[in-house]
């Protein structure tokens, strides 16, 4: 009988042992459980806060881009509506409603190829051509938009082909002009570089601003990103031109990217693949 008890005991012990040990791999996996369906909820709250910010950061965007040349335009047309123009001022004012209105049509071209690129909806139209041409047309249309800055310093290498989008091209092109005259609006000139480097084209703009400082390189190319500085805050602007670029950059299966550091200028670049000699 002994014998007996020591066995039902030892049964019995075992019986309790595995019951803990089942006990504690549940509460494990059901802590993991909670721990992942805890990580899943912070990242979707996260990701949902993000979407919802980015949404009010593009509609102010809009707001801000589209404010300047609408009250512009309603200024100008009033001035000839209520006939406040001298005779000798018409012409200028006619010149005026046409760079307007121009802008704006640039800015809202701009604004929707930014919201087609983050949905995924722009693709390129690709087709061969050659780089130079593309980024010399850009550096003249921001040439006769600013005639008060000074020329802009080429170095364009004209035999280099690629497939390219040529308005897509010129839009990021414009948009790094348009972002070094904003940041760096000192005269001394811009200069913009067409090179070749490894298997890819390199497109560079190069300003004689602040700089940006290394902690801001990284997400400056995300959309409504500024650097922290008192300059960028002081400064109008979308925070979605770099964005274009970077998208611009991707739908050409390049990249975009960035040599600055404080007090000695930015270097923008668009490394786009080169197309192979025929």
């Amino acid at each position: 009988r002994g014998v007996y008890l020591v066995v039902a005991h030892t049964q019995l012990d075992d019986v309790v042992w595995r019951s803990n040990a089942a006990l504690i791999a549940l509460s494990s996996l059901s802590a993991l459980v909670a721990l992942s369906l805890g990580g899943w909820l912070f990242v979707r709250l996260r990701r949902a806060r993000q979407l919802s910010r980015l949404r009010t950061d593009f509609v102010a965007a809009v707001s801000h881009e589209l404010r300047t040349p609408i009250a512009s335009l309603q200024m100008l047309s009033e001035l000839l509506a209520e006939g406040r123009a001298e005779a000798d001022e018409i012409d200028e004012l006619h010149q005026a409603l046409h760079r307007e209105a121009k802008r704006l049509g640039t800015t809202v071209d701009r604004l929707l190829s930014f919201s087609r690129m983050e949905a995924g909806k722009r693709s390129a139209r690709l087709a061969r051509g050659h780089v130079a041409g593309v980024v010399e047309e850009a550096i003249a249309t921001f040439e006769e938009r600013h005639p008060e800055s000074a020329p802009v310093a080429r170095d364009l290498d004209a035999a280099i082909e690629a497939e390219i989008d040529a308005d897509a091209l010129a839009m990021a092109i414009g948009n790094l002009l348009q972002n070094a005259h904003k940041y760096a609006p000192d005269g001394r000139p811009y200069a913009v570089a067409v090179g070749a480097t490894g298997a890819n084209v390199c497109i560079a703009v190069r300003d004689h601003g602040p700089g940006i400082a290394k902690r801001d390189q990284r997400r400056i190319f995300e959309p409504f990103e500024r650097a922290d500085d008192r300059l960028s805050r002081a400064t109008d602007g979308s925070g979605i031109g770099l964005s274009l670029v970077k998208h611009v950059a991707r739908v050409h299966g390049g990249r975009g990217a960035l040599d600055s550091k404080r007090g000695d200028g930015a270097t923008f670049k668009l490394l786009l693949p080169m197309s192979p000699k025929s």
